[in-house]
């Protein structure tokens, strides 16, 4: 993320690093077709009222919609239908709790339970024909391989998943595999075919008025533009997103648009209040939805803009926090980043030895994952050590 999962969507975002780093920014929103509030108000006072069957439907509809801003408390409403679910079985209904709440749990950086909940929506769907679910259970395994820095996995998965939306002529979720596709070829630094696929989806998600998937795409097309350096056009597409992300109160979305305006104003002309201000309420907004993901990426581009600045010693503060929760998640891909830009630091500070090890670290990292351009920053701060 900054992207979407079956008939909703979810964001993966990408920053490169300045001074000729490339940073990853993988934060990840779940996207709903409907106000938010309004809609969960309206579900909690009905769970009240029912029971049996019923109130199933109703806690599986809560767990979709408090998937994403409120992952903790989607995750307790699965565990509430999963066990009502022993009285008043359905698979259809079984096999949406699996993967609504395996988002959930993606969301907070639970990659092994959220991989075990995709298997098991995979189960169900191929003990049931369900075609849908395998395509949500393929498009999770693939959210899930690539955040793990998995790349030829997730692309496996996404064009799996890619296939089974064709195959049931659902546009909404053929433009959800088509823009992570697209996010995918941009990690691997295909950016001719990641614009490509970002452009595709985002003419389905126009075509179909889904506001919330045109800011998805619109952020990752601004990150395509930032990462080949057109830092204008990167700014239109993001304040167009961040527009739209205001007015339908999605705030991971929020955070991620805040946190990319941030960074290329940081490019464009240096760490200044304006920039801070983006990049701390970006940080506000994560840990009050409990994304340590997007905490990591947040402080590790807080530290990027400090080592601009030539602010060494705040830089390494904000490098290392930033490792600490990439590591604590099993991000590799953020591991390699944090450790390499903690590399860049030790060596202006003319500590070699330790940047050195980290350095060495960092490039270990990036090339177990595959990564050229976490390899080639990796040789990049080794060659001046």
């Amino acid at each position: 993320m900054l992207a979407p999962e079956g008939s909703e969507h979810f964001l993966v975002v990408v920053v490169e690093k300045a001074m000729n780093m490339s940073i990853r920014l993988f934060l990840f929103s779940c996207l709903l077709a409907a106000p938010l509030y309004a809609q969960t108000d309206s579900l909690e006072a009905r769970l009240a009222q029912v029971s049996g069957r019923e109130k199933v439907e109703v806690l599986v509809a809560l767990v979709e919609a408090h998937r994403s801003n409120d992952p903790e408390q989607a995750i307790a409403y699965g565990r509430e239908a999963l066990a009502l679910l022993q009285s008043y079985p359905d698979a259809g209904l079984e096999g949406n709790v699996w993967f609504h709440k395996g988002s959930a749990h993606y969301v907070v950086s639970q990659y092994d339970s959220a991989l075990v909940h995709a298997e098991r929506l995979r189960e169900i769907a191929q003990a049931t024909g369900n075609t849908r679910g395998l395509a949500e259970a393929a498009s999770l395994m693939g959210r899930i391989h690539r955040r793990q820095g998995d790349y030829e996995q997730a692309f496996t998965f996404y064009r799996r998943a890619l296939g089974y939306f064709e195959e049931l002529g659902d546009p909404s979720g053929t433009a959800h595999a088509l823009d992570y596709i697209g996010l995918i070829y941009r990690n691997l630094g295909d950016y001719d075919r990641a614009l490509d696929f970002h452009l595709r989806a985002l003419e389905f998600k126009e075509e179909r008025g889904d506001q919330r998937g045109v800011s998805i795409t619109l952020n990752n097309i601004g990150h395509v533009y930032r990462n080949l350096g057109d830092y204008e056009q990167a700014l239109d597409f993001y304040r167009r997103a961040l527009e739209i992300k205001e007015k339908l109160d999605d705030k991971r979305g929020v955070a991620i648009a805040l946190l990319s305006i941030g960074d290329v104003q940081v490019l464009q002309g240096g760490y200044n209040d304006q920039a801070l201000g983006f990049f701390l309420r970006a940080l506000e907004i994560n840990e009050t939805l409990g994304d340590k993901h997007g905490i990591a990426i947040t402080l590790n581009t807080i530290g990027e803009a400090h080592n601009n600045l030539g602010n060494y010693d705040q830089a390494l503060h904000f490098f290392r926090r930033a490792l600490e929760i990439f590591e604590e998640i099993g991000d590799q891909s953020g591991v390699a980043i944090a450790l390499n830009s903690t590399g860049a630091i030790y060596r202006k500070l003319g500590n070699y030895n330790q940047a050195l090890v980290a350095t060495q670290r960092a490039l270990a990292v990036a090339e177990e994952i595959e990564t050229q351009d976490l390899i080639r920053d990796g040789y990049k701060t080794l060659a001046g050590i």
